[in-house]
């Protein structure tokens, strides 16, 4: 059974939460305060454990995807410095999760 479907309880905070934010700082603080847990993107962690005793756990099972995209604008080309930054971003990725990256 999943985690998350364990419980009906844990299905009813998932649909009502008690309390929601729109940025890390004061996610940080509420769950430093006590105030539950969160799942959040790993590159988040160097920031909140600078700041907050909070502690990362790396989420293994089940594996968690998350998309990402450049954004440049409409009808303009990358610029050469833009162009090595997408490859670095590229190398690095693949480096860490294997050869997933599309680029179109």
């Amino acid at each position: 059974v999943p985690m998350i479907t364990a419980s009906s309880t844990s299905q009813s905070v998932l649909a009502a939460p008690r309390f929601e934010v729109s940025s890390y700082p004061p996610l940080w603080a509420m769950v430093g305060a006590g105030n539950g847990i969160t799942v959040t993107a790993a590159l988040a962690a160097p920031e909140a454990s600078e700041h907050y005793d909070l502690v990362f756990i790396s989420l293994e099972k089940p594996v968690v995807w998350r998309s990402i995209c450049t954004v440049s604008r409409r009808g303009r080309k990358l610029t050469k410095v833009a162009r090595d930054l997408l490859g670095e971003l590229t190398i690095l990725i693949r480096e860490k999760i294997g050869d997933t990256v599309r680029l179109g």
